[in-house]
């Protein structure tokens, strides 16, 4: 499925994990990601992933997605270097 352009209208997810994809994606091309995983989440559900650029926080308000928590999180250090990576959880609001 092509989150962007697609949605299944039918879906009704929990959780939603997307890693290493909103990268990829203009700030147009994740809105219509963020508004068609909103979509197929229910209410109370949670999107995960690991874009951090500042788009997401308004982006995820205007799909119902508030943001419940963001950061950098480190996942390796050895003695050469450190890996980090971002970490957003979103939950999708009930309806009302």
């Amino acid at each position: 499925m092509n989150i962007v352009t697609e949605r299944e209208p039918q879906a009704s997810y929990d959780l939603v994990i997307a890693t290493n994809i909103f990268v990829y994606f203009d700030d147009r091309e994740l809105a219509l990601a963020f508004a068609n995983i909103g979509s197929m989440l229910t209410g109370g559900g949670f999107l995960i992933h690991n874009e951090l650029r500042a788009a997401v926080e308004p982006m995820g308000a205007a799909a119902r997605l508030p943001v419940l928590d963001a950061r950098m999180v480190r996942l390796m250090e050895d003695d050469r270097r450190a890996i980090y990576d971002g970490q957003v959880i979103h939950r999708k609001e009930n309806a009302q």
